[in-house]
């Protein structure tokens, strides 16, 4: 009986704490980074959701459009950002990491690699 006592007040005080740690989000203006021109569909939906969540979140948002590359420079920024969750990638499912020559030849190596250890 104690020992069950004595665990529901570890977990109530852990979970307390957790309570506590959580800050309230978002604490600064969040960049919605767009990977289209401006003017187009891709755009215009993104700047609806943008006001959207500028009304429930209290906080603005700054709408950042950096077409080009087929989305690899927003791609780039937004891995770039820091890891704070203030900054937000719109694309498509078909945004890829750039492939430069040292991810090429990784990517072949390891391909080869394994195919011999199959």
């Amino acid at each position: 009986m104690k020992s069950r006592l004595l665990v529901a007040g570890i977990v109530a005080l852990a979970l307390s704490h957790l309570a506590i740690a959580a800050a309230a989000y978002p604490t600064k203006p969040v960049t919605l980074l767009i990977a289209f021109p401006p003017g187009g569909p891709s755009d215009v939906l993104s700047r609806v959701v943008g006001k959207k969540l500028e009304q429930i979140l209290g906080q603005p948002f700054i709408m950042d459009n950096r077409p080009g590359a087929g989305g690899n420079i927003a791609a780039e920024a937004a891995a770039a950002a820091p890891a704070d969750g203030h900054t937000i990638l719109m694309g498509n499912n078909s945004i890829s990491p750039p492939m430069r020559r040292s991810t090429r030849r990784s990517i072949s190596i390891r391909s080869r690699t394994s195919r011999r250890s199959a």
